[in-house]
């Protein structure tokens, strides 16, 4: 479904956006981001149920809207739920973590494109930043600038994991080069868990809520180049699936 919209605010477009900011000192870089963790989380939960609300848990569901902004800028909102068989949460959340650490890995294969992982500050499973500079077939070069937020919960009551990654609005050791570079912006929650079957046996269900923006753009790109883009855009969500469902597979083996 394709939508003209008009300009937005982020904070309209992107319900659960929080503003990220991060100066060149890098200890304040990294407090930045330790004080905004537990809200980040925290909304990320509260959306992603309220968004699931009605839903049949073990269904496979999936929605996608597509926008065109007035200034030529393009977003894709995607909502997927889906049960996964034979494995655990923490196996799910770790592919996930896995999947989104070696997302230039991804790009490069799925796309066919040129993706370099510019170097960052933080790397830990829990919280880190991902820089991603990609080249397209026809030659656009895409930026982005991610902080991923992440949790597992392990209880009696409920076993969860939650994933939620946001765009850094400016970066002033890693700002943004307009006048080289495509921006693309996303915020993604990721709600792992487990739930009970009407024959009460467990499963586990994801459930992802994903957002992505292409900035509009000065550049000479053809309009081929633009769609092309725009494409890719829409076609990462499963790409990242297939990468995590492969990663699964792969550690079934290796068990």
């Amino acid at each position: 479904m394709l939508w003209p919209i008009q300009q937005k605010s982020l904070s309209a477009q992107y319900p659960t956006q929080t503003e990220i900011r991060l100066g060149t000192d890098r200890i304040q870089r990294r407090k930045a981001l330790l004080d905004v963790k537990a809200r980040k989380l925290c909304e990320a939960k509260r959306f992603i149920r309220t968004w699931g609300q009605g839903l049949d848990t073990n269904s496979t569901f999936s929605q996608e809207n597509q926008f065109e902004a007035l200034d030529g800028g393009f977003s894709v909102i995607r909502f997927d739920n889906a049960p996964i068989l034979g494995t655990t949460v923490k196996n799910v959340f770790d592919a996930i973590i896995h999947s989104m650490q070696n997302a230039e890995i991804m790009i490069s294969e799925m796309f066919g494109s040129i993706s370099i992982r510019e170097d960052t500050d933080f790397n830990a499973s829990d919280i880190f930043q991902i820089r991603l500079v990609s080249s397209t077939p026809r030659g656009a070069v895409v930026e982005s600038n991610s902080v991923v937020f992440a949790e597992y919960v392990e209880g009696p009551e409920d076993t969860y994991g939650i994933i939620a990654s946001d765009f850094v609005d400016a970066d002033e050791l890693y700002p943004y080069i307009p006048s080289e570079r495509v921006r693309r912006d996303s915020v993604t929650i990721v709600l792992v868990r487990s739930v009970k079957t009407s024959d009460k046996q467990e499963v586990v269900v994801g459930t992802r809520w994903t957002c992505l923006n292409l900035a509009h753009t000065e550049l000479d790109i053809p309009k081929e180049g633009i769609r092309e883009l725009q494409e890719t855009s829409m076609a990462w969500g499963d790409t990242v699936k297939k990468c995590i469902m492969q990663y699964i597979a792969n550690n079934q083996k290796l068990g």
